[in-house]
């Protein structure tokens, strides 16, 4: 059996020979350009105006908040309910607030208040507490102290928000406010349509009623609504 020689590593001091190829060799000069024939075509204005436009960067004016305005007759009374001792409950203050009332869409909480004239919804909202007293807890006082305190009041205020309009074009004599109590706690309860001791009759428990809103007690802005309606109505 004949023996093969495998090719030796040349050398790292062994004479490097030129590559073969059809490259041009070294020495020689390069060939001089042509000339290329065509037409300058140079840009008009209006493109030059629209490339400036695109590469130099879109400017914004600053943002502004939205102004919210209120028109005449829009927003709201704040009425002040007191609850006495027996349950029975008056309207002894309220307020005219310039701003949109936004009706809740659910009823959550431990209490709850509607206002209604007849089978007509004017306005309702939740109560988280009410009617109760909670004190805070003293660390570096005496024993008693130390201890977190809650009882009920005999008796308490709260307040009911009623859109100026529907209370101005209302029978004050047919408005009623009544609050009620959750009986047992539960999730967000939607509002619906229909007044709620219809909806919730079982979940519900009414506490204190309200019926007849006297138009003395009503903001001066409400009562020259009031007044305006009246003469229009007679028109």
């Amino acid at each position: 059996m004949s023996e093969r020689s495998l090719p030796e590593k040349p050398a790292t001091d062994a004479p490097v020979s030129p590559a073969k190829g059809k490259g041009a060799s070294k020495g020689k000069v390069a060939p001089r350009p042509q000339r290329i024939r065509g037409t300058l075509r140079l840009k008009t204005k209006a493109t030059k105006l629209a490339t400036s436009q695109a590469a130099a960067p879109e400017r914004y004016a600053d943002q502004t908040g939205l102004k919210r305005t209120t028109s005449r007759g829009e927003g709201y009374v704040r009425l002040r309910v007191r609850v006495g001792e027996d349950g029975g409950a008056s309207v002894v203050d309220s307020h005219f607030v310039e701003s949109t009332l936004v009706q809740p869409s659910a009823i959550f909480g431990n209490f709850v208040y509607e206002v209604t004239e007849g089978d007509k919804r004017l306005h309702l909202d939740s109560i988280p507490d009410l009617g109760v007293f909670r004190s805070f807890v003293n660390p570096e006082g005496p024993l008693e102290e130390r201890q977190h305190h809650m009882y009920e009041l005999k008796t308490y205020e709260f307040d009911v928000r009623v859109p100026a309009r529907d209370i101005a074009a209302a029978v004050l004599s047919k408005v009623v406010i009544t609050l009620y109590r959750m009986k047992e706690a539960r999730a967000a309860m939607p509002a619906g349509i229909q007044p709620l001791h219809v909806q919730y009759q079982r979940e519900l428990r009414e506490v204190a009623r309200v019926e007849g809103v006297p138009a003395k007690i009503l903001p001066e802005a409400v009562q020259r609504l009031r007044g305006n309606q009246k003469l229009s109505g007679r028109k």
